[in-house]
């Protein structure tokens, strides 16, 4: 059986009562996030505000008795890193086939919507779902699983390293829409 590492999906906590429980009580984890203000912040404001996510999971871990280390990557990076067992787990992650076969998640405590963005109204005219961006070119988080689905749909996808060089793109006329989160 592959090795599953341990994960955090939306904020939520993996799987701690098992955990805590445990000799390995006390212990640090090292968690790989990506910078997705508000849910993820990199580099807190003067307020120090580090993302509800962050703050969750902090205190999560906190009340059970473990800390964490958090370390901030381009998305696709931090998804490696916890495939590979680098890291302990992720901040957030979409769930997917592929992914429950190399990591455990815990229970859902929060969602995202994913949008559509364009420079023009009129480019998202007719777009209902993913298969209606086949043929044009889209911008999206690499590693995202919303990159598989645009490739399956026909969509030209170019992968970005993060939402904010995604909207760059499409500001910059390279693309025709981003999808994000």
């Amino acid at each position: 059986m592959p090795r599953r590492n341990l994960f955090i999906l939306g904020a939520a906590i993996l799987g701690l009562g098992v955990l805590a429980a445990g000799a390995w009580a006390g212990s640090s984890l090292r968690l790989a996030c990506n910078d997705f203000p508000p849910h993820k912040i990199e580099t807190p404001a003067a307020d120090g505000l580090r993302g509800f996510d962050i703050d969750i999971i902090d205190e999560a871990l906190h009340r059970t008795g473990w800390s964490a280390e958090f370390s901030f990557l381009p998305w696709k990076r931090a998804l490696e890193f916890a495939v590979r067992g680098e890291v302990d787990g992720l901040c957030s992650c979409s769930r997917t086939p592929e992914r429950e076969a190399t990591l455990l998640f815990s229970n859902e405590l929060g969602a995202v919507s994913v949008g559509l963005f364009a420079r023009d109204p009129a480019a998202l005219a007719g777009i209902a779902k993913v298969g209606d961006l086949k043929g044009r070119k889209v911008a999206v988080v690499g590693g995202y699983n919303l990159e598989g689905e645009l490739n399956d749909a026909g969509a030209t996808v170019l992968a970005a390293s993060s939402d904010k060089n995604a909207l760059d793109m499409l500001l910059g006329g390279n693309i025709d829409t981003v999808v994000g989160v």
